[in-house]
């Protein structure tokens, strides 16, 4: 009578075993479809993020080849441009960068500093002259 007991407890512990190895696997799986579906959502992200980027950088190569719209802040303008288009990666084409002297490039007109004077001014310039109170 203690052989078919003895029997009858080690088919109940395999038993048990199994069972938990069925439940742990099926737990696993599970968490493996949530990781899967998390990484999923993660590569579109990713993917949406690329597009956006890829835009994003397509328009500011479209400016820095454009002519600037006003004149006074294309210096400006190109220097935010050649920052935005370095921050996305991408090269300054060669055409945008200025010299290495700050000037402009052959025939192009350079950045107006403030108080500059051109050819055609005829009118002297003015000193203004401080007066204490």
């Amino acid at each position: 009578m203690l052989v078919p007991r003895l029997h009858v407890e080690e088919q109940l512990e395999d038993l048990i075993g199994q069972h938990k190895d069925l439940w742990e696997f099926h737990m696993l799986k599970q968490r493996l479809a949530w990781e899967i579906s998390a990484l999923q959502g993660s590569l579109e992200q990713l993917l949406t993020e690329e597009r956006l980027a890829r835009a994003r950088l397509q328009e500011v190569e479209q400016r820095l080849r454009s002519p600037p719209e006003v004149e006074g802040a294309a210096p400006a303008e190109n220097g935010r441009r050649k920052e935005e288009l370095e921050e996305l990666g991408g090269q300054v084409p060669a055409q945008t960068q200025s010299t290495p002297e700050g000037g402009a490039g052959k025939g192009e007109a350079g950045p107006q500093l403030p108080g500059a004077r051109g050819k055609d001014d005829l009118a002297p310039p003015v000193e203004l002259a401080l007066t204490p109170p």
